[in-house]
């Protein structure tokens, strides 16, 4: 007969107290692991979110930076335009030199038209040619400069001479005007001179 195993109960107390230890730790090790896994889990997602945040936050700024580029390129442009073509202006029509001569050639005496330009006023020929003095030689206008350099007098015949040419000047000078829209007034006025000491109109032509 098989002699029964005797446990001594405070032996078998602190085996199960060892072995209830041992599984509160083991509980305790998987607890662990399984809070790290989901808080990884959790951190991963967050940053996904973050990235996808972040990446949607960027698309939408780029969006908001290329139309505010894209309105300030137009109103760039809309400046541009109102400096180099102002309204109500158009580009002159081109003029050949050759219609220039044949219309200077065709024209005839007539009564003198109003010009409408953004020329400044100039003075009154009749009020500058009664001030001159013929013996000063100072010339402050350009009839007065024709006399002064041609040594004339301001007599009813010279009168008539700048009659003449204002006359010639204000039907010309729009055409030369219109040829030459990148010149100066003044350098306008010296090629009408030019057309006017070549013109049968001018009664000192010859002399």
């Amino acid at each position: 007969m098989r002699k029964q195993k005797y446990n001594h109960p405070k032996a078998e107390a602190a085996k199960q107290r060892k072995t209830a230890q041992k599984t509160v730790a083991s509980l305790a090790i998987e607890k662990e692991r399984m809070d790290a896994y989901w808080q990884d889990e959790d951190k991963l997602s967050q940053r996904k979110l973050q990235r996808k945040s972040d990446k949607e936050a960027k698309r939408l700024d780029d969006i908001s930076k290329k139309a505010e580029l894209k309105r300030l390129a137009a109103e760039d442009n809309q400046l541009m335009d109102s400096q180099i073509k102002p309204k109500g202006k158009s580009n002159p029509e081109k003029v050949t030199q050759a219609q220039i001569q044949a219309n200077i050639t065709s024209a005839t005496p007539k009564q003198p038209v109003a010009i409408v330009t953004d020329i400044p006023l100039q003075e009154n020929y009749n009020h500058t040619i009664n001030r001159l003095d013929p013996g000063s030689g100072d010339a402050r206008s350009i009839d007065q400069a024709i006399h002064v350099l041609n040594g004339a007098n301001y007599e009813a015949t010279d009168k008539r001479s700048q009659v003449g040419y204002i006359t010639f000047e204000r039907e010309h000078l729009p055409l030369l005007r219109q040829a030459h829209p990148s010149l100066r007034l003044a350098q306008v006025r010296q090629l009408v001179w030019k057309e006017w000491e070549r013109s049968p109109e001018n009664p000192n032509r010859s002399t």
